[in-house]
């Protein structure tokens, strides 16, 4: 069995019972340019879970932010507007192996 779908329930509650709008949006591979990893799909986990975390600790105008790669991440809330308006790049050469469209030492 497959499931799949949650994100558009959750979308659909939302603005039933609450005066937010709310949309969802699925990133596909064919967008991101490959196919989901164990550690894309380990990030996912761990987002979700802390984003349920900060609604159930009523912790709104939050965001998800990490520091590191899963598993071996450290996640932690930022209020939404220290990061309005501010670009935080990737270093590319220093995380990526570019031949081979991969994280550096992740040993895939």
């Amino acid at each position: 069995m497959r499931l799949g779908g949650i994100g558009e329930v959750l979308a659909r509650r939302i603005v039933s019972e609450t005066p937010y709008e709310s949309r969802a949006v699925v990133l596909g591979h064919s967008q991101r340019g490959g196919p989901p990893s164990p550690i894309d799909r380990i990030m996912g986990l761990l987002f979700g879970a802390c984003a349920a975390d900060a609604v159930a600790a009523n912790r709104f105008g939050m965001m998800v932010s990490a520091r590191g790669i899963a598993p071996a991440c450290e996640l932690s809330l930022v209020d939404v507007s220290e990061v309005l308006g501010k670009i935080n790049t990737v270093n590319v050469d220093r995380h990526y192996d570019t031949e081979r469209y991969n994280l550096k030492g992740i040993g895939m």
